[in-house]
């Protein structure tokens, strides 16, 4: 028996090796998301097209919520060698690893979505365009590292600025309550104006053509407001944030179809 488990022992101390020499060789960290000091990256997988949820926390309903997330999923699994606490080097803990990512994010001006325990979840950009959205778990001495890149357009279209249109916010019938589809856009819009801190923004509300006007008016401005609303308490400031409603003065589409009038109920954005 004692025999068995000395041969077991070392087969899986082999297994081991060579799964790191292996890793070592033919894969590295992603770009922008540095390791834990010390980390030997021991396997990784992608997949492309991958529907993937990721742990936001909802500061509308205080609860835990899930972005749908499509995109090439990355995943890195490392190992961490042991703390020198002499030199005062290295990390082990997965409150020090969670720490370490998290620290990367707020460099990086990304978002922090999801914190608990020895779970983290944040995003950043790329310098070329689009979003990556991280999420960490630890455990003492390794941690698994899930990423999801979406392609996206570059941060700025030219000489003209930020492209704002495709962060346009829609609504349900006489509502103004973000709905996730929204909330993801406005995660990905903070991470522009975290990037530039000089960017004044202008929030306009709008609605369709149902109710009167002195109702529409303040129902867009209503919608208005819950959009700077949620981007106020992830840190922008109060000055850069401007809001207007239209009411259903100025339309996208005809209201004279369920279709037309769902574009019409609408925030939008402009540089100020």
């Amino acid at each position: 028996m004692k025999k068995n488990i000395i041969i077991i022992i070392t087969l899986f101390c082999h297994v081991l090796f060579f799964r790191i020499l292996f890793a070592s060789a033919e894969i590295k960290d992603y770009p922008i998301i540095e390791s834990v000091i010390r980390s030997t990256l021991i396997d990784y997988s992608e997949q492309k097209n991958f529907l993937y949820e990721m742990p936001h926390y909802n500061i509308q309903d205080n609860k835990i919520k899930y972005l749908k997330l499509r995109g090439l999923y990355l995943r890195y699994e490392y190992l961490i060698e042991y703390k020198d606490v002499l030199k005062k080097e290295g990390v082990y803990s997965p409150l020090e690893i969670i720490e370490h990512y998290r620290d990367l994010a707020l460099e990086k001006k990304g978002i922090l979505l999801w914190e608990r325990n020895k779970r983290l979840s944040f995003n950043v950009s790329k310098s070329e365009g689009g979003t990556v959205w991280c999420q960490v778990f630890a455990e003492k001495g390794h941690y698994i590292l899930d990423i999801i890149e979406e392609k996206g357009q570059s941060a700025l279209i030219g000489s003209a600025g930020f492209n704002l249109e495709r962060f346009t916010i829609l609504f349900d019938f006489d509502k103004y309550n973000l709905k996730q589809g929204a909330i993801k856009k406005l995660f990905e819009l903070l991470l522009f104006l975290r990037q530039k801190s000089d960017f004044v923004l202008e929030i306009d509300g709008h609605t369709d053509n149902h109710g009167t006007k002195a109702y529409n008016v303040d129902l867009s401005i209503k919608r208005a407001i819950s959009v700077k609303s949620f981007l106020l308490q992830h840190g922008i400031k109060p000055f850069r944030l401007f809001i207007k409603g239209f009411d259903y003065s100025r339309p996208v589409a005809v209201n004279s179809t369920d279709s037309g009038r769902a574009r019409n109920r609408r925030v939008v954005f402009k540089q100020k």
